[in-house]
């Protein structure tokens, strides 16, 4: 992001949008460093909204949730959980 905001120089605008994930917002247990990283990409989304505004940048973030693929099936079974344990 701190490349991105090159655009106040620019002086034209833009969007940044930073890539989150639904723990930023719900956290699962036993997850602690990926939970606190996605809730720091939510913060400084909204922290770099805040300032750069005014710059006619906007700034948002998405927070996709489970997606079936094998990262998520393993690690579905390192914590001996099954989908219905995940689903929201």
């Amino acid at each position: 992001m701190k490349y991105e905001l090159q655009m106040i120089k620019q002086g034209v605008g833009g969007s940044i949008i930073n890539i989150s994930s639904v723990s930023g917002f719900r956290p699962q247990p036993d997850n602690i460093a990926y939970v606190a990283a996605k809730h720091g990409v939510v913060g400084m989304t909204k922290v770099a909204a805040l300032e750069n505004g005014k710059y006619s940048i906007r700034v948002n973030s998405v927070a996709p949730g489970a997606i079936d693929t094998p990262m998520l099936r393993g690690a579905l079974e390192q914590f001996n959980l099954n989908e219905e344990d995940y689903a929201p």
